[in-house]
């Protein structure tokens, strides 16, 4: 029996009212929250992060230059933490917020709205937060920063709380990300074809690309 994370949507064979849907839902491609090393920005926090899953971040076989794929892992009979590679193995624990990166720290409608997944120390600090503010990360203005070692998360290794923002005022654009669907574990052919014989990353649903967190 398929598992409904194992289900993929990418096609319909309907022309009415569904083909609007899925129309819609590859309109615009997930952008993912990365820092480089030393580097800071100012985001606003459009949900709690309540959503949190482990997933597995590794090289793609015979890719040049060197490309990384991460993959959610489903837990009970997962091939990655079957793996005889330590590397294919490993996992972190990661927890998934929708943001608003900010171009200018004073103005709302200068952001981006991207997909952050805090792990590491990252994810450590970020809950210390959380917990200061009576476990509520949402409608702050927080900033972020990475530290300048090349093994720190990429998508942040502290986080400075600025002040409280009125989200009643963003679009509606803005409404977070459906994380059952953009972190549902791939198949196991999936995973085999990844493994074995693609150069490139096989994409999520989303159409997402990952950035490198091993960097």
């Amino acid at each position: 029996m398929t598992n409904q994370h194992e289900k993929r949507s990418w096609f319909i064979k309907d022309t009415g009212a569904d083909f609007d849907e899925f129309k819609k839902s590859g309109s615009t491609a997930v952008s993912y929250f990365s820092l480089d090393c030393g580097k800071s920005a100012t985001v606003v926090v459009l949900d709690d992060p309540l959503f949190t899953a482990y997933q597995h971040t590794f090289p793609i076989p015979q890719s040049s230059p060197p490309r990384y794929q991460t993959v959610t892992c489903k837990g009970r009979g997962c091939l990655l933490c079957g793996h005889t590679d330590q590397q294919m193995k490993s996992k972190s624990l990661t927890q998934f917020l929708t943001v608003l990166e900010l171009t200018d720290e004073a103005n709302l409608y200068s952001g981006t709205k991207k997909f952050l997944g805090a792990r590491g120390s990252g994810l450590e600090i970020l809950r210390r937060r959380r917990d200061s503010l009576g476990g509520l990360l949402k409608s702050k203005r927080l900033r972020v920063h990475r530290g300048k070692d090349k093994k720190s998360p990429r998508a942040g290794s502290d986080f400075e709380v600025i002040d409280t923002v009125d989200l009643n005022k963003l679009p509606e654009v803005y409404e977070p990300f459906d994380y059952e669907k953009l972190c549902a574990p791939m198949s196991d052919e999936e995973v085999n074809a990844l493994l074995t014989k693609s150069n490139r990353p096989v994409r999520l649903p989303s159409e997402a690309v990952e950035p490198d967190y091993s960097k």
